[in-house]
Order: structure tokens, then sequence, then C-alpha cells
């Protein structure tokens, strides 16, 4: 669902499978401190990043639309 809501707004991503890659599903466990997918790091043109853990629809609205 995450990845289908993302295309219909014209975001980019970069999708990394951590089933099948254990380095990154070692750098998700480091950021996000647990093993629940799916997690996201949006970052903005400053630089920052922002966490999401599942797909709260309303938290990626608000930080990549600014809705």
């Amino acid at each position: 669902m995450l990845k289908e809501w993302l295309q219909s707004k014209g975001v980019e991503y970069t999708d990394y499978s951590v089933d099948i890659n254990p380095i990154a599903a070692q750098q998700m466990v480091q950021l996000s401190g647990q093993m629940g997918v799916p997690y996201s790091v949006v970052e903005n043109d400053e630089g920052e990043t922002t966490g999401i853990l599942g797909f709260d629809r309303q938290k990626f609205e608000s930080v990549l639309l600014g809705a």
C-alpha cells in the first residue's frame, strides 16, 4: 500500500528489501530500534530526516506534502 501511495503522489523512493538483504535489515534496526516493516526514512531538502514506522498516511502527508 505504501509503494502504491508514494507512486500515486509522484514521490521518488528507494526500496530496500530487508527480507533478502541482511545489511539493509541491520541498518533498519539501527535506525528504528526494531524489526517492523515498512520503516521509512524521509529526508527533506535541508537533509533533515524523519522516520516513519508502518504506513501512517497522515504522517506521510504531513512530512511529504505539508498537509
